[in-house]
């Protein structure tokens, strides 16, 4: 069987969906899975070896150049893809329901109106499921696969999940503790609305006693970094 994921952003997302892939090689190992992602993410799933094919689209590069000829181009190669038994969009948006229906496939499957945001993509799907969007992501990702795929997964299974996130690259790590937990913080976002205070995340480093680590990925992110550290008593 041949199936693919549409899940095309953002990071937290993906790596929420991620998980899913552990789970359907262990319900049936032969199943290869292609992943579709928009080009900005495409590193999170470059190394990941339970993926078969990932199939890049420039879906944000497009809306940030308001170029419709580059969006039309984009969605036009997702036409000449492979035919897939199973298409599974785990993203649920409008526009990620029109990427999965724009795949040849036997079958196109996502969650149903009453379990998104944004009801008018259930439309779209050949098959589509009632899973509570209050649910936790992970849960919520899980139980599409396993409806989609007609299997199950314990949820003992889920808490010892094993890693699914891997890199070629060799990277150094002079922060990193033996002694203590080591706990990553992410402060940015692509929306602000969605960045937590960071006098609160300053103060949760000083109400755990482990050793925090804090990732940035451009120079407004650089500085609230800094600014976290230097609010906090901990060492981060």
């Amino acid at each position: 069987m041949k199936i693919a994921i549409v899940k095309l952003s953002s990071l937290g997302d993906i790596i929420h969906g991620m998980i899913v892939l552990q789970f359907i090689k262990k319900y049936n190992q032969t199943i290869e899975i292609d992943w579709i992602v928009d080009e900005t993410f495409a590193g999170l799933l470059e190394d990941q070896p339970d993926i078969s094919n990932i199939h890049v689209v420039k879906l944000k590069k497009a809306k940030q150049r308001k170029s419709i000829s580059l969006f039309f181009n984009e969605l036009g190669k997702l036409r000449k893809l492979d035919n897939y038994e199973i298409v599974i969009d785990m993203q649920g948006l409008v526009k990620s329901a029109i990427v999965a229906k724009l795949i040849p496939s036997n079958l196109t499957i996502g969650f149903d109106k009453f379990s998104v945001r944004e009801s008018v993509s259930s439309f779209l799907y050949d098959k589509s499921f009632n899973i509570d969007y209050s649910e936790n992501v992970i849960l919520r990702n899980i139980s599409l696969i396993e409806n989609a795929l007609e299997f199950s997964v314990l949820k003992e299974n889920i808490y010892t999940k094993t890693p699914f996130l891997y890199s070629k690259r060799e990277y150094q790590l002079n922060s990193i503790s033996a002694d203590k937990k080591n706990i990553l913080l992410i402060p940015g976002s692509s929306s602000s609305s969605k960045c937590y205070p960071l006098k609160k995340l300053a103060t949760l480093t000083n109400l755990v006693d482990e050793n925090f680590l804090i990732i940035w990925g451009n120079s407004e992110e650089k500085q609230m970094a800094e600014n976290i550290q230097k609010l906090s008593n901990n060492k981060t």
